[in-house]
């Protein structure tokens, strides 16, 4: 299998997984999956009803470009790029697409020069997002 399949098969599986635990079977609220495999997009959706309240969001995206993993939303409350890390994604081939290309600059370099430290990424960004706002630069 080569990489990007692989990739495929490791975004696909860690989308089931998540959709399966991220409804509640007591609501009216379902986990839809979209594959667009042809264009490697891959979603989340949830759709439903909370009484009156309509329930519509995607969750979560993650699409494959140019033969990287690359996080475009994210509105769970787990660090995704870590959990796709740990089930076999290097890496140096997972993009936070949801930040500013400015800020994965600076988080690039900060991993860089610090390639020895156990931080987590989002400890990273959220770290250079203060410094950068503390600077008066626009995100």
């Amino acid at each position: 299998m080569d990489r990007v399949e692989r990739y495929r098969q490791i975004v696909r599986t860690f989308l089931k997984e998540y959709a399966q635990e991220s409804v509640s079977p007591n609501e009216n609220v379902t986990a839809e999956l979209v594959f667009d495999e042809k264009r490697d997009r891959y979603l989340l959706v949830h759709v439903g009803w909370q009484g009156a309240r309509r329930i519509y969001g995607c969750p979560m995206q993650i699409d494959i470009i140019d033969n990287k993993v690359w996080l475009q939303h994210n509105s769970t409350e787990i660090f995704v790029d870590q959990e796709l890390i740990a089930k076999g994604i290097p890496e140096n081939d997972m993009v936070l697409g949801l930040q500013s290309p400015r800020i994965r600059e600076l988080v690039a370099a900060k991993k860089k020069s610090n390639s020895t430290s156990q931080q987590p990424q989002n400890e990273y960004t959220n770290l250079l997002i203060d410094k950068y706002r503390k600077q008066g630069l626009e995100l």
